[in-house]
C-alpha cells in the first residue's frame, strides 16, 4: 500500500472532524527493504484556528495516540521562521515563538506515526492558557490532575 493510501485510511480521518487539523509537513522514513511503507512517518499538523489546538489534540489521544518521548530534534519552517520540533518530552509544552505544542505517537502495523501538533498564539500567556485548557478538557471525566492525564496517555515502551 502506498504511503498516501495508508495516511488516507489511518490518519487523515482523525484530522478532519471539527476542530480540523491541517497537514503542514510530512517527513517519511525510507521504507525498509521489501516494504512499501516507511517504518516511521513524521507529520506536523496544526489547527485552522489556534483555539482548536486543545480539543483536536485530545481527540487524537482519545483515538489511541500516546505522548511521544525521546525524539531527536528536527528543524522545520513555520510561518516564515525555522523552529525546532521534537527533542525531549512530547507532553504539552510552550514551544518557540508562542506555540503550544505536543508530540504524539501511534503504531499502525509496521508503521509508526509521529504527530507534532502545534498552534501559534499571539502571546506566551495565550499559549499557556491553551495548554491549561487542554488539561481542563479532562475535568468532565473526573481527571483533575495533570499527572493522571500524562499517565493515561503514556507510551507503551517497547511497543
Amino acid at each position: 500500500m502506498p504511503l498516501k493510501a495508508f495516511l488516507d485510511r489511518n490518519v487523515i480521518p482523525l484530522l478532519t472532524p471539527e476542530p480540523k487539523l491541517e497537514l503542514y509537513s510530512l517527513l517519511p522514513e525510507k521504507p525498509a527493504s521489501g516494504s512499501k511503507l516507511p517504518g516511521k512517518v513524521i507529520l506536523w499538523v496544526k489547527p485552522k484556528d489556534p483555539p482548536g489546538w486543545a480539543p483536536a489534540s485530545k481527540r487524537l489521544l482519545d483515538a489511541g495516540f500516546r505522548f511521544d518521548y525521546l525524539r531527536e530534534p528536527q528543524l522545520v519552517p513555520v510561518d516564515g521562521q525555522v523552529i525546532q520540533i521534537f527533542g525531549g518530552d512530547g507532553t504539552p509544552f510552550v514551544g518557540q515563538a508562542g506555540m503550544a505544542m505536543m508530540r504524539l505517537w501511534k503504531k499502525f502495523d509496521e508503521t509508526q506515526v509521529i504527530l507534532e501538533v502545534g498552534a501559534k498564539f499571539p502571546s506566551t500567556i495565550e499559549c499557556l492558557a491553551a495548554i491549561k485548557s487542554f488539561f481542563g478538557l479532562y475535568d468532565s471525566e473526573g481527571i483533575r490532575d495533570v499527572a493522571a492525564v500524562l499517565e493515561r496517555h503514556r507510551p507503551p515502551f517497547g511497543g
